[in-house]
C-alpha cells in the first residue's frame, strides 16, 4: 500500500501523485483522476483504481510506456482526451457497463493493446483506437454510433479479427471484404472495417493510396493488387508484408521509398510493372514463402531478381563501373558492386542531397559530382584511393566528404569552389593532390597556397622532363628562322638544339632530316609548316607541339626518342605513316586530329596519355595488351570498327568515348560482337566479361539513355556515329549544333524524334541536298526547303515536329493519309502555307486570320493553320501585339489592322516585312533599332506612323508608302542611313521634328503643298541630299536641314 502522503488530493480528487513506485493503488474516497496526474511515469507497471473512481481526465496515464495492468471498477463514467495515449504495454482493457464516455485519443498507439470491452458507450472519440496495430477483439454496444467512425476510430487496427456487438460474436477473417457494401455483415462491422483502413482507399481489391507514413506496414488479405504510386515517396516505410492474396503491383508503387530496407512476399505468385520499386535504393532484403534473399547479388528467384533490377533501374553499371545515376532521389545509397564512380556519373544533379558509397569503391572519376548544387553529404569509404580532375567542382553546399587518411590522389580542381566544405581531418599527408584540387574552395586557402609553393620547390629540386635553354655552341636560336620563305629542305647534323618556334610557320619547307642523336627539339620548332610534307629524325628528346598543324605532314621516321610529348603530332591532317623505333609513350592530344591516320602499332607503347588520338577519323583498329590508356585516349575515332585488349590492360576514364562505329571488341583473343545499350550493363543474361562490358560503356558514355530507350543527350564531336539497337526516342536537340557531325546511323528501332534532334548538324545539310524530304524509318523529320505545292509521301508515318517551320516558301499542302500523325509545331510559321489539301481531296484555304475563328475548319486542318500564323498575336481590336518566331522574312496575314508599340523592337533578324492590305496604323517604336532591316512592303494602306516607329533601322532601303499616310511620329525614320528614297503622301500636313534626321543616303525629296510645316532638324545631317522641292506656303523650322551641304531648297 503506498504512503498516503504521496497522494495530493482535494475533494475526492486526486491532482498529484508524488511516489516512484512501478505499483499504485490509489485509495478509497477519490472520485476523479486529474488531468494529467502520472503523465510519462515510465516506470509505472500496475494501477489499481478503487470503486469510487467516476471519471479518468486528459492525459491521467498519457505515456506510461510500461503500464501493463489496470483495472476499470464498475461505476466508471469518463476517461478523457488522450488518456491512455502511448501506454505500449496495455494488452487488455475492460471498462464496465456504466461507461458513457470515452475521449478522443485515449488509447491512441498503444499497440500492445489486444482486447478491448466497451459495451457502455454510445459514442466512442476520435481516434480513440487509432495505430493499435495487434488489437484483435473488441466488444461493442451494438447501437454505439458509428458516424464518427470514420475519424480514425479504430484506423490501422490490422490484426482485428472478432467483433462482439452487445453479446453477438463476429468473426471477421478479412476486413477488406467486410467493406464491401455486399456482404451479409451488420452495419456497424463494416464501419468499423472502413475506419481500420481508413489511411487505405482501396476499390475492389485494387489498393489506391496509402496515406500513412509507418515504419512497418503488414497488409492485410483481401488486397489483391497495389495501385499505382500508392506508396509513392513514403520515405518512412522501413519494412511492408504483403498478404498471400496480392497478384498485381502496379508502376511506381513504391517509387523514392528510400527508407525501405525489406519486403516480404506470402506468395511468390506475384506479377511486378516495370519501376515498381524504383528508386527504393536502401531495399537489401526481399523474403518470399520464408525464404530470404539479398539484393547485394542476383539469386535463384525471378520475382527477387526482378526486384533487384527495378531498384538498379536508375543505376547504369558496367562491370565495376557506375556510369550513370538517372533517378532524382534526393538520398541514395550506391550498390554494393560499384567499385568506380564514371565520369559526369551525376553531372548537374540538382536535386541530390547525400550519397552512401559501398565499401569497395577505388575511384571518383572526372566531373562525376560536378554541379551538384544541393549536394552536402557524400560517405566514402576506406577503400578510395583517387579523387580524379573536377569530380566535386561547383558544390557549393557541400559540407560532409569522409577522405580517408590513406587516399592516394586528389586531382586538379577536384573540389573547386565547394565553399562550405570544411578541412580534411585527418589530412591525408602522403596523398598527391593536385595544386589547383581546392581552387576557391573557401576553407583551403591556405592549404592551395602550400600546395602551390611545394610544387615549386620540387620543380627547382628535380630536373624537369622539359627541354632546357641551356647556352650550346650548337644551338638554332628560337624563332630564328619563323615565317622565312628561304628555307625549303631542311637537313641537319651533329646540332644539339633547335629553340622554339626556330622554324615555325616557314611557308615553302617542304622536308625535314635531322641526324643528331644529342639534339633536343623544343617546343614549336616547326609548328605550323603548311607545306611540310616528310620528316626523318634521329634525335634524343622532342618537345611539346613540335610539329602541330603541319597541315600536309604525311610522313614521319624517328630514332631515339622515348616519349612523343603533348600535342606533338595536332592538326597534321594528312599524316598517313608513322614509324617510331623507340617511343614507349604517347603524351596528350599528342595525335589529336590526325584525320588520315589509319594505323597506329602501339605494340612497343606502355602509357597513352590524355585525348592522345582523339578525333583521328580514319584510325580502324587499335590493339591494346601490357598498356595504360588515359582519359578519353580515343575519343571519337569515327571510323573505329575493333578494339583488342588482355587482361593487362589498364583503361581510365572514356578511353572510347563516341567511338560508335565500333562492333567488336576482342578480350584475351576472344572476339564479342555488340550493337545495344544494354550489352554494357550488368544483368543475368550478359554475357560479356567486365572489361568488355565497361569499353562498351565507354562508348557510348558520349549518349545520355534514359530508361535504356530514350536517348537524351549527345556530348562528343565525332564526325560519324552510330546509334546503338534498341532505342526508341532521340529526345529535343540531341544533337543540335554539332556541326563536325557528318554522318549518322539510325536504328529501325527508333519511332519518335524530338523538335531540332539534327538541327545544325552537316548531316541534315547533305540529307537536304539529296531530297527536300528529309525521312527516316517513314518519319518525315524536315521539309525546310521544300518550296510551292507540297504534296506528303504516302509511306510516312509521323511528321515530326518543327519539321517544316519557318518554311515561308511552301504555299499549299497535301496531306495523302488520315493515319498519318501530324505532331505539334510541325507547320510552325509556315506563313505563306493557305492552301491543305486532305486525304479526301478536301480544299481548305486560310485567307484572313479571323477565318480560324469564323471558319469551321476539321481539327487536324484548324491546327496547321493555327501553326502557319503562331508567331502573331492579336488583341480583341485586329491589333498586333506580339510577334514571336525570330523570322527573317516576315508576311503579314490578311486581318491585321495595326502594329502596336515595340512590337519588333530591337529585333535582330528580321530583314523583309510585307504588310497585309489592312495594316493601316504603326506604332512608336514598333521596329526601332531593327537594325537588319532592308524592305517593308505592301505599306499602301499605313495611315499613321508612330514616333520613333523605324528609328535606328540603319539596314531599310525601301518603304512603299502612298497618299493614305496622314500622319507621322517624331523621329519616325531617323538614323535610318541606308534609305535611299522615302513618298511624302499629299495628305500629310506636317512633317514632325528629326523624322529624317542622319538619313545620310536621301538625294532628293519632293514635298506636296499639302504639308504646312517643317520641323526642327527634319532632314538634319542627311548629307547626300541634294534637292528639295517645297511649296512656298510651306513653313520651314532654321534647322530643319541643318548641316545638309550643298542643298538647293527650289520653292514652286
Amino acid at each position: 500500500m503506498d504512503n498516503l502522503n504521496q497522494f495530493e488530493t482535494e475533494n475526492g480528487i486526486l491532482k498529484a501523485y508524488l511516489g516512484s513506485g512501478s505499483e499504485v493503488v490509489i485509495p478509497d474516497g477519490i472520485h476523479t483522476i486529474a488531468d494529467g496526474v502520472f503523465k510519462g511515469m515510465a516506470g509505472l507497471i500496475k494501477v489499481t483504481l478503487p470503486l469510487s473512481v467516476k471519471s479518468i481526465g486528459v492525459g491521467a496515464f498519457k505515456g506510461c510506456k510500461k503500464l501493463k495492468e489496470i483495472n476499470m471498477p464498475e461505476g466508471l463514467q469518463e476517461v478523457g482526451d488522450y488518456a491512455f495515449n502511448r501506454c505500449h504495454d496495455l494488452e487488455e482493457i475492460v471498462f464496465p457497463k456504466t461507461m458513457t464516455t470515452l475521449g478522443n485519443y485515449a488509447f491512441l498507439y498503444c499497440d500492445g493493446l489486444k482486447k478491448v470491452v466497451i459495451e457502455g458507450p454510445k459514442r466512442i472519440g476520435k481516434a480513440a483506437f487509432s495505430h493499435n496495430m495487434f488489437l484483435r477483439e473488441i466488444s461493442l454496444n451494438k447501437d454505439v454510433d458509428d458516424s464518427n467512425f470514420s475519424d480514425e476510430v479504430f484506423e490501422g487496427c490490422i490484426c482485428l479479427e472478432k467483433i462482439i456487438l452487445s453479446g453477438e460474436v463476429f468473426e471477421v477473417s478479412n476486413l477488406i471484404e467486410a467493406m464491401d457494401s455486399h456482404t451479409d455483415y451488420p452495419e456497424l462491422i463494416k464501419s468499423i472495417a472502413k475506419s481500420v483502413y481508413h489511411s487505405l482507399q482501396v476499390e475492389d481489391g485494387r489498393l489506391i493510396s496509402f496515406n500513412i507514413n509507418l515504419k512497418n506496414i503488414t497488409l492485410p488479405e483481401g488486397i489483391t493488387e497495389i495501385g499505382k504510386s500508392c506508396f509513392f515517396d513514403k520515405k518512412g516505410i522501413v519494412s511492408i508484408t504483403f498478404p498471400k492474396t496480392l497478384k498485381d503491383i502496379r508502376a511506381n508503387a513504391f517509387l523514392n521509398c528510400i527508407s525501405l530496407e525489406e519486403v516480404t512476399f506470402l506468395s511468390k505468385d506475384v506479377t511486378l510493372d516495370d519501376k515498381a520499386f524504383r528508386g527504393c535504393c536502401n531495399l537489401k532484403k526481399v523474403i518470399i514463402d520464408d525464404q530470404t534473399f539479398c539484393l547485394d547479388e542476383e539469386t535463384e528467384s525471378c520475382l527477387a531478381n526482378r526486384i533487384r533490377s527495378q531498384v538498379l533501374g536508375d543505376f547504369y553499371i558496367s562491370g565495376r563501373i557506375l556510369v550513370r545515376y538517372m533517378g532524382d532521389e534526393e538520398q541514395i545509397r550506391l550498390p554494393d558492386e560499384v567499385e568506380i564512380i564514371g565520369e559526369r556519373c551525376f553531372f548537374g544533379n540538382e536535386r541530390l542531397k547525400a550519397v552512401t558509397c559501398p565499401k569497395g569503391l577505388t575511384e571518383i572519376r572526372e566531373q562525376a559530382f560536378e554541379g551538384c548544387l544541393t549536394l552536402q553529404t557524400v560517405a566514402l569509404p576506406d577503400t578510395v584511393k583517387r579523387i580524379e580532375r573536377e569530380a566535386f567542382a561547383e558544390c557549393p553546399k557541400l559540407l560532409k566528404c569522409s577522405i580517408p587518411e590513406t587516399i592516394e590522389y586528389i586531382g586538379e580542381y577536384a573540389f573547386r569552389r565547394c565553399n562550405q566544405l570544411p578541412v580534411f581531418v585527418p589530412w591525408p599527408e602522403h596523398a598527391e593532390i593536385d595544386p589547383y584540387a581546392f581552387y576557391r574552395a573557401g576553407h583551403y586557402a591556405r592549404i592551395t597556397e602550400e600546395l602551390k609553393n611545394s610544387v615549386l620547390k620540387n620543380k627547382e629540386k628535380q630536373s624537369s622532363h622539359e627541354c632546357k635553354n641551356d647556352a650550346d655552341d650548337d644551338l638554332i636560336a628560337p624563332y630564328a628562322f619563323t615565317n622565312s620563305t628561304e628555307v625549303k629542305i631542311l637537313r641537319l647534323s651533329n646540332i644539339k638544339r633547335i629553340g622554339k618556334f626556330a622554324y615555325a610557320s616557314c611557308p615553302e619547307l617542304t622536308e625535314v632530316e635531322i641526324d643528331a642523336p644529342e639534339c633536343v627539339i623544343e617546343k614549336g620548332a616547326f609548328d605550323r609548316c603548311p607545306k611540310l610534307k616528310s620528316l626523318s629524325l634521329n634525335v634524343k628528346e622532342i618537345c611539346e607541339g613540335t610539329f602541330s598543324f603541319c597541315r600536309n605532314l604525311e610522313e614521319v621516321r624517328a630514332d631515339g626518342v622515348s616519349v612523343l610529348p603533348a600535342g606533338c603530332f595536332a592538326g597534321c591532317f594528312d599524316l598517313k605513316k608513322i614509324e617510331f623505333n623507340n617511343v614507349t609513350r604517347i603524351g596528350a592530344r599528342c595525335f589529336d586530329e590526325c584525320i588520315s591516320l589509319e594505323e597506329f602499332d602501339l605494340s612497343r607503347i606502355r602509357t597513352v596519355d590524355e585525348r592522345a588520338f582523339e578525333r583521328c577519323d580514319s584510325l580502324k583498329h587499335v590493339e591494346l595488351d601490357d598498356i595504360l590508356c588515359r582519359y578519353h585516349a580515343f575519343a571519337d575515332c569515327a571510323s573505329l570498327t575493333s578494339i583488342s585488349i588482355t587482361d593487362k590492360t589498364e583503361l581510365k576514364s572514356g578511353v572510347f568515348i563516341g567511338c560508335t562505329q565500333v562492333k567488336e571488341i576482342s578480350f584475351n583473343s576472344e572476339a564479342f560482337g555488340f550493337n545495344r545499350f544494354t550489352d554494357c550493363l550488368n544483368h543475368v543474361e550478359n554475357r560479356y566479361p567486365a572489361p568488355v562490358r565497361e569499353v562498351i560503356a565507354s562508348i557510348y558514355s558520349c549518349y545520355d539513355i534514359r530508361d535504356k530507350v530514350a536517348l537524351t543527350g549527345y556530348s562528343q564531336d565525332a564526325t560519324r556515329i552510330t546509334i546503338p539497337d534498341g532505342i526508341e526516342e532521340i529526345g529535343q536537340d540531341v544533337f543540335r549544333d554539332h556541326n563536325r557531325l557528318k554522318e549518322i546511323s539510325i536504328p529501325k528501332s527508333v519511332r519518335l524524334f524530338g523538335s531540332h534532334a539534327f538541327s545544325m548538324t552537316t548531316w541534315l545539310e547533305e540529307e537536304r541536298k539529296r531530297s527536300p524530304f528529309v525521312i527516316v524509318n517513314n518519319v518525315l523529320l524536315d521539309g525546310a526547303l521544300c518550296k510551292g505545292r507540297v504534296e506528303i509521301p504516302k509511306d510516312i508515318r509521323r511528321i515530326a515536329a518543327w519539321s517544316f517551320a519557318g518554311n515561308i516558301d511552301m504555299t499549299e499542302l497535301h496531306i495523302p493519309s488520315e493515319s498519318i500523325g501530324v505532331e505539334s509545331l510541325s507547320f510552325r510559321n509556315c506563313l505563306n502555307l493557305k492552301k491543305i489539301i486532305d486525304w479526301n481531296d478536301n480544299e481548305y484555304v486560310l485567307n484572313d486570320i479571323s477565318d480560324l475563328k469564323n471558319k469551321d475548319y476539321p481539327e487536324l486542318i484548324k491546327r496547321i493553320f493555327t501553326e502557319c500564323i503562331n508567331c502573331f498575336k492579336l488583341d480583341e481590336n485586329d491589333v498586333l501585339i506580339e510577334s514571336t518566331g525570330n523570322i527573317k522574312k516576315l508576311n503579314f496575314p490578311q486581318g491585321i489592322r495595326a502594329i502596336a508599340d515595340k512590337v519588333y523592337k530591337d529585333c535582330h533578324l528580321l530583314e523583309t516585312i510585307v504588310f497585309s492590305d489592312e495594316t493601316k496604323s504603326i506604332g512608336r517604336s514598333a521596329f526601332e533599332s531593327s537594325k537588319w532591316l532592308k524592305s517593308v512592303s505592301n505599306a499602301g494602306a499605313v495611315e499613321s506612323i508612330g514616333a520613333l516607329a523605324f528609328s535606328g533601322c540603319q539596314s531599310l532601303e525601301e518603304i512603299d508608302l502612298s497618299d493614305s499616310l496622314s500622319e507621322l511620329g517624331k523621329r519616325c525614320f531617323e538614323h535610318c542611313g541606308c534609305l535611299k528614297e522615302i513618298y511624302i503622301s499629299n495628305n500629310l500636313e506636317k512633317i514632325p521634328e528629326r523624322a529624317f534626321f542622319r538619313c545620310k543616303s536621301l538625294t532628293e525629296i519632293y514635298i506636296p503643298k499639302s504639308v504646312k510645316e517643317i520641323e526642327a532638324e527634319s532632314f538634319a545631317f542627311c548629307e547626300k541630299l541634294e534637292e528639295v522641292r517645297v511649296s512656298e506656303k510651306t513653313a520651314i523650322s532654321e534647322s530643319a536641314f541643318n548641316f545638309c551641304d550643298g542643298i538647293r531648297i527650289v520653292r514652286y
